[in-house]
């Protein structure tokens, strides 16, 4: 009974430990890594396509990104993530015949973290760095399929809200923007928007 009462408070001691009030001095100098999941918009995926024979348009999908990072100090962090931003469908009829599409767009993203913190456990932060872009258009007209991809490097911003709740567990919610996806001659090319809420272990 002994023993079962020294484990008991083992316990209870690790989870007050582990939800803690948060030190930002002891969150310096530490790695961290994350999941999120939200919702993209691939702007302009949907402006003026009825003209063209486009009677369904949706530029809305879930995204998904994960990511790591390191917190030089209180005030700046180094982040990389990959997200998968999900896709913009179109269907319709073309020069009379019916016809599909499906724009799909993956990034890697390099940014630096400014944060601000608000008390102990609250932060403001935003973001700004370069991607790595890939985007994938697929057609299909009258059963014939066809595709175009492209690739390249541009910006990411974005800006967010974290809360800890404690030195190792943390969770964001945020909105953040790739620019400039595609290529106008071949994928076409535009903007995405992703609303997302992430949580964050740190090392």
């Amino acid at each position: 009974m002994k023993n079962v009462r020294f484990l008991v408070a083992g316990l209870l001691a690790a989870s007050a430990l582990a939800f803690s009030p948060v030190s930002q001095a002891q969150m310096m100098g530490q790695w961290y890594a994350g999941v999120g999941i939200g919702q993209s918009k691939a702007n302009d995926a949907c402006s003026d396509v009825a003209s063209a024979g486009v009677t369904s348009c949706d530029d809305s999908d879930t995204a998904a990104r994960i990511f790591g990072g390191y917190r030089i100090n209180k005030n700046f962090a180094a982040e990389v993530g990959y997200a998968d931003l999900g896709k913009a469908k179109a269907s319709g009829v073309v020069l009379g015949l019916p016809a599909s599409a499906e724009w799909k767009a993956t990034a890697w993203d390099f940014t630096a973290v400014g944060i601000l913190p608000v008390n102990q456990q609250f932060s403001v932060f935003g973001k700004l760095g370069i991607t790595a872009w890939s985007v994938d258009l697929n057609v299909n007209v009258s059963g014939l399929p066809g595709s175009e991809s492209a690739s390249g490097n541009d910006m990411t911003y974005g800006v967010g809200l974290q809360y800890d709740f404690s030195n190792q567990f943390g969770l964001r919610a945020e909105w953040q923007q790739y620019s400039s996806l595609g290529d106008d001659n071949t994928t076409g090319q535009g903007d995405v928007d992703v609303m997302s809420v992430s949580a964050l272990v740190r090392f």
